[in-house]
Formats: structure tokens, C-alpha cells, sequence
């Protein structure tokens, strides 16, 4: 059977907040009052009605309302681990309520994972946390995919659930019973759940790097290219053009960052036929940052800058290979990571003027007709823009829900493509057989140019 979709009153544009503050009252309410159990959910109960308010143009208020008939948006606390059921529509509703483990069938039994954090929220406090307000947006865009499936005349066993309410053995054991989970399930999830005997679930990490994890017999997908392809990505753009001699990676003197050397190291070793090496500058910052050496008069040199913590030194290692570059009359192509993407202290004019080049695991283009007419959607559903946390819930909650549900035997070789968030995907088996670690990551990153005042990938 398929609920039919409750219509949800517009909020104002500037109102995200109130949307979140809303959905996360609901998560902790319920997740505290009740001891439900999925096959219970469609029972009434005065607990699941939540105050209702609407926008009253008289007075510029949202106020407190009695006569509305719709379902409140109710998420429902279950024993078996710290499991939120969503008894709105935004599953997907199927004749199985069974809560059995999963015994190695292709089942529907979905799961979606997100750090809520329900457990830290004040209902008395204006705010939310920063992460408990982006799992919250992600999920906004992923309940329309599954309405969207549901409308299509799928049909799923579809539980959100808090992945740092509690990190227990009872939460890992509850986790077995899924047919596949969706959502951030680190290192020490995955080892606890794949470490049992006759598991038999496929596992979407759409964020976290993985690492150090337990044969999980290539049933966990990590969607997010990990720091070692980014690296390659770069080597790659950048060696079709320079020599590795005239490679030059720049970073602070600090050990986490020293240590990303040796990831471009490698990755340029991995080039077929390479013989050079690509050279290094280690800077004390806070100080002088000396590159008149490097750069010779009328010469090409690639600067790559592994960095994402400060600001300023960015804006420094820009400002001295932009003089140097001028004076010299030098050619200069200089790659920055994904994060810089979010740094709106960065002078533009450097990144026109230095041929910036950006890794990215997306590149979302604003004028492409789908991503317009979900934005159009978003907004009249929410009252508020989505920002890519929401368009990647709904992309990649789409994409991967109907994929499995099409062929769950086959399915990730079906799943090559989110449209919206433009994420190619090239599944590779990674980790060292050797000692037993065994996963897929997506190996695809797009290389982005900064060209006509915006951003866009080589293709």
C-alpha cells in the first residue's frame, strides 16, 4: 500500500532554521517517549501529533493552529538499538514488517544513517548544531526520493536512524537485520557488523574514508573518493602539461600536512614510465614564504597546495606566486583541494590570474533543468533553498534506492551516475587483501577550472 503525501505548509525563505528546530524537536521527542515497534506505526496515538502552525500575514507570525488534519512529521523510537521509524510518508511501505535477521535473501529492509545527535538537543535552546543541521537538510532531500519511489509504485522497509545516539553492540546487532544501509557508517560500525558470521548486507557510505576496516567481501561501497584519489586526480591533470621536476608541492610546516607529500609522491609514481620526481616546499607559518628560486624568468611551473585549514596561508602562498609570476613573465597553474570551494575569504582575482584548478568528488551545475526543478520543488515543499546536502540525499537516496530495488543482486553495477550532484561513479575494490580488508570506493574525481568567473570541470 502507498500513504498518500501530506502537503506541508510553506515556511518563510529565511526559515531553514525553524524547519530544523522542528524536525530535530521531533526526533528527540519521540525517541524518548515511546517504545514502538516498526509494525505498530500505523496505529494512532495522540503522542504523534505535534503543534501545528501557520503564517498568519496579519500579524507576521507563525502561530499555534488546532485544525489541521495532516500527520505531524514523527519519528518514533524503537528497543532494538536506537532505531528511528519515520511514520509519515517518507517511506516507502511494503506488506513486510518482519524485523528478522537478514538470512542472506534480497530483502527490502533499508536503512538510512545520519548524525542527528538526538540525544544533545535543548528544546529549549534557538539553535542546532552545525552537523545535527546538515544530517537534517540531507534527510529533507532524501524524504522527497522516497516519496518520489513511492509515487513510481515502489514499495520498502525505509528506517532513518541516528548514527551518534548510541554506538552500543545491541545498536551494531540491530543494524544486522537490514538488507542495505544508507548513510555515515564508520570505520567501527562496519568491522562490528561485518564481523559476524553470515552477514549479508550491502552498505552506501556516501562520506566517511575508510580505513583500516575487516573483509567485508566487497559489500561496502564508499562513495566519497578518498584523499589518496584526489591526489592521483591531480598528479594526472597536472603531469599532462609538466614535467615532475616543475611539480611543486607546497604546505605548512605542520605533520598532518608534511605527511600529504608522500600522497603525491606515490600517485606520480603511479604514472607509467615516470622517472622524476616531483619537488617540495615546506613553509613556516606564520613567516616568509620564499619562492624566487622556483620560479625561473619565462618558465611553467605547477604549484599544488594540500591545504584547508587556514585561510591566510592560502591567501599568502597566492599572493607571493602571483608577484613571482608577473615578474617573470612565468606560466602558472596552481591546484587547490575541494574545501576552498567553501572559502569565501579567498581573492578571486588570484584564481583567474594563477589558473586555479580544484579536485572535487561533484561539480552542481545550477543551470542544468533538473537541478532547477528540484530546487523549484524544495523550496515549495520547505519554504527554504537546499543547499548540496540535500541535493545529495535526494541523489543519491534516488539513484540508489531504485537501483536496488530494480536488480538488489546487481545493483552497484547499475549505479554510475548521480545527475544532480554530477558525481561520475568508478568502482574499484580497495584496501590489502593480504590482511583481509576489502571494500569499493568510487576512484572518480572531477578537476575543476576556474574560467569566466565560475568554476567548471575538464571533462
Amino acid at each position: 500500500m502507498i500513504l498518500a503525501q501530506n502537503r506541508q505548509q510553506l515556511l518563510n525563505g529565511n526559515n531553514i532554521k525553524l524547519f530544523c528546530l522542528l524536525l530535530l524537536s521531533s526526533l528527540v521527542l519521540f525517541s524518548c517517549g515511546t517504545t514502538k515497534t516498526a509494525s505498530n506505526s500505523n496505529q494512532s496515538s495522540s503522542q504523534g501529533k505535534l503543534p501545528k502552525k501557520r503564517y498568519n500575514p496579519e500579524t507576521g507570525q507563525y502561530e499555534t493552529v488546532t485544525d489541521i488534519d495532516e500527520k505531524a512529521e514523527v519519528i518514533r523510537y524503537k528497543n532494538e538499538g536506537q532505531v528511528f521509524e519515520n511514520s509519515s510518508t517518507n517511506t516507502i511501505p511494503s506488506e513486510n514488517t518482519s524485523t528478522s535477521t537478514n538470512t542472506g535473501t534480497f530483502g527490502n529492509n533499508i536503512a538510512i544513517l545520519l548524525p542527528f545527535n538526538g540525544q544533545e538537543f535543548n528544546t529549549n535552546s534557538n539553535s542546532i548544531p552545525r552537523k545535527a543541521q546538515l544530517a537534517l537538510t540531507y534527510y529533507a532531500g532524501a524524504k522527497m526520493a522516497l516519496e518520489e519511489l513511492s509515487n513510481q509504485g515502489y514499495t520498502a522497509n525505509v528506517e532513518i536512524l541516528d548514527s551518534k545516539t548510541n554506538t552500543s553492540e545491541q545498536f551494531y546487532n540491530g543494524l544486522t537485520k537490514y538488507d542495505l544501509l544508507i548513510g555515515g557508517v564508520g570505520t567501527r560500525t562496519i568491522n562490528s557488523i561485518y564481523n559476524k558470521p553470515n552477514v549479508y548486507i550491502s552498505t552506501i557510505n556516501p562520506a566517511i574514508s575508510l580505513s583500516n576496516l575487516g573483509n567485508t567481501d566487497n559489500k561496502v561501497i564508499q562513495l566519497n573518493p578518498s584523499f589518496d584519489s584526489h591526489c592521483l586526480a591531480i598528479i594526472k591533470e597536472a603531469r599532462k602539461t609538466f614535467s615532475p621536476e616543475d611539480i611543486i608541492v607546497v604546505v605548512k610546516n605542520k605533520s598532518s600536512e608534511v605527511k600529504r607529500i608522500q600522497n603525491f609522491r606515490r600517485a606520480n609514481q603511479s604514472i607509467p614510465g615516470t622517472t622524476g620526481r616531483i619537488q617540495e616546499l615546506i613553509v613556516n607559518f606564520p613567516g616568509e614564504i620564499n619562492i624566487a628560486e622556483l620560479i625561473r624568468q619565462n618558465s611553467s611551473k605547477c604549484f599544488i597546495v594540500p591545504s584547508w585549514s587556514d585561510v591566510d596561508f592560502l591567501e599568502e602562498v597566492m599572493r607571493v606566486v602571483r608577484i613571482e609570476k608577473n615578474a617573470k613573465n612565468a606560466k602558472i597553474v596552481l591546484f587547490g583541494m575541494p574545501q576552498w570551494l567553501e572559502m569565501e575569504k579567498l581573492t578571486f582575482d588570484n584564481f583567474t590570474d594563477l589558473n586555479l584548478h580544484l579536485s572535487a568528488e561533484y561539480f552542481l551545475d545550477l543551470y542544468n533543468p533538473s537541478v532547477q526543478s528540484f530546487r523549484q520543488n524544495y523550496f515549495h515543499k520547505y519554504g527554504t533553498e537546499p543547499n548540496k546536502y540535500a541535493l545529495k540525499g535526494y541523489d543519491l537516496t534516488y539513484q540508489v534506492v531504485k537501483n536496488y530495488l530494480d536488480t538488489p543482486n546487481n545493483f552497484t553495477k547499475k549505479l554510475t551516475h548521480l545527475p544532480l550532484m554530477d558525481i561520475d561513479i568508478n568502482l574499484q575494490n580497495e584496501g590489502d587483501t593480504r590482511n583481509g580488508s576489502n571494500f569499493m570506493e568510487n576512484k572518480k574525481v572531477h578537476i575543476l577550472k576556474y574560467m569566466d568567473y565560475k568554476f567548471q570541470p575538464i571533462r
